[in-house]
């Protein structure tokens, strides 16, 4: 077994093919592939892939980023879900990090329960590990008389889903890189105007992500779900696609009343008229989609670990103080 560490893009490109064939082997999520890590660090300065090879092949890949020597997931702030790709749960890699001078800790975030990162960080010292956000999954059989597959509900909450079908005469058209151009105007416009109205900050969708996007589209692992009512474009979702599973990313939307949820029900009722089929909505256990489709939420987790103990102390210490502050800001918030 030999280990490495990739450093710059020229390199990280050579990993393509042994990547592919790695990420094939296993049921990883599309922020775990070549593309979507390779796109996310083509004008990086700190690329840390660390690397483990038999014999030539690729055995094991640590798809990381060290940023001020803390080592984490490449782009973990809009991966949904993160995690290592391996075939063989060995300690070559981890040894290799709890060695090395240039990694003083780790901070690995959106982390699932069966992610293998959890079985290669066992017994690990100096070891923290939080659950702070939560995502969610909604399975569904195939109907042609939505909801009715909505089997969970009562009659009451069905009824509801009709009401939001009814509110607009909306039409979605599904984009994708084989027939359609990619539609980075009408993102614009709509990204733009959600900034317009204080439902994103400055740094919504900034140009590196708007390439990365591009990117994903172009390589045909990213689709678009386009909303217009009376011919314009008031909804955008990114989402992607493997046979009848859809995982959805990032939502646009203007100021129209519940047009989001809006275009979320309506997809789910033209994607299950074709079949039956199951819908991640990723980050977020959102108040929106757990109250109107009710879907099966689990924890995602977030894992820091340390050089020494001193170091875990004071993160401990300020983790307490920042989720203090924030379960008060929260009740200051909903008392007013």
């Amino acid at each position: 077994m030999k280990v490495s560490v990739v450093k710059n893009i020229k390199e990280f490109k050579l990993l393509e093919k042994g990547w592919n064939e790695l990420y094939s082997h296993g049921k990883y999520s599309i922020f775990q592939s070549f593309d979507f890590c390779y796109n996310s660090v083509l004008n990086s300065d700190n690329i840390f892939v660390i690397i483990c090879s038999d014999r030539g092949m690729l055995c094991e890949i640590w798809p990381c980023v060290l940023k001020d020597n803390k080592l984490e997931f490449i782009n973990q702030i809009h991966a949904d879900f993160c995690d290592v790709l391996t075939i063989d749960y060995n300690k070559e890699i981890l040894d290799f990090i709890l060695e090395s001078d240039e990694v003083k800790s780790i901070s690995f975030k959106n982390i699932q329960s069966d992610s293998n990162i959890h079985s290669l960080l066992l017994n690990v010292k100096n070891y923290h590990l939080s659950t702070e956000i939560n995502y969610s999954i909604l399975k569904l059989c195939k109907t042609d008389n939505f909801p009715s597959n909505f089997t969970h509900f009562v009659y009451r909450q069905r009824r509801r889903l009709k009401r939001i079908l009814k509110k607009y005469d909306g039409e979605i058209n599904i984009l994708h890189q084989s027939e359609d151009k990619f539609p980075k105007d009408e993102i614009v416009l709509l990204r733009n105007e959600m900034i317009a109205l204080g439902k994103r900050d400055e740094s919504f969708l900034q140009e590196n992500l708007m390439n990365l996007i591009e990117s994903l589209y172009l390589s045909q692992l990213l689709k678009v779900s386009i909303l217009k009512v009376q011919s314009e474009t008031v909804a955008i979702s990114l989402f992607f696609q493997e046979e009848s599973q859809f995982s959805f990313w990032i939502d646009l939307f203007d100021d129209k009343q519940m047009i989001n949820l809006y275009h979320n029900t309506l997809f789910i009722k033209e994607m299950t008229l074709l079949n039956e089929s199951t819908f991640n909505f990723g980050r977020g256990d959102y108040s929106y989609k757990v109250q109107n489709f009710s879907p099966d939420i689990f924890p995602l987790d977030n894992i820091h670990i340390f050089k020494n103990k001193f170091q875990l102390f004071n993160f401990i210490l300020n983790y307490k103080f920042i989720t203090f502050v924030k379960y008060f800001y929260r009740k200051f918030k909903i008392s007013i």
